[in-house]
């Protein structure tokens, strides 16, 4: 959905006021004041090289990653392993055996 553009000119999504063509950055279909053009998290100054757009908002590239990467906002921390019953694995740990994780053997780790 395209923002509203009265008189002519867009208007920016984080000040909702008009984007004329000499202070325009466009992103994602959304036109932003230069200086409106921050990250929605840490509001760190964006270019087009460090812009990551999601969830109709834009982020720096660390921010983005931290909330909406892989795995979405609420995922589990990267490196982890999780096995039935919820044993939880950090990287670098050693992996329970099939018994302590409630899975068998014999059936595949069906529990």
């Amino acid at each position: 959905k395209m923002p509203p553009t009265f008189g002519g000119a867009p208007k920016c999504p984080r000040c909702a006021k008009s984007v004329y063509a000499a202070e325009e950055v466009k992103v994602g279909g959304h036109s932003f004041h230069k200086i409106c053009f921050n990250c929605n998290q840490c509001h760190t100054k964006l270019d087009m090289t460090r812009v990551a757009e999601g969830e109709g908002e834009i982020y720096c590239k660390a921010c983005y990653s931290k909330l909406l990467g892989p795995g979405g906002f609420r995922a589990p921390s990267a490196g982890a392993v999780y096995f039935p019953e919820g044993t939880r694995v950090a990287a670098g740990e050693k992996p329970p055996t099939a018994a302590m994780a409630g899975m068998s053997v014999s059936d595949g780790g069906s529990g």
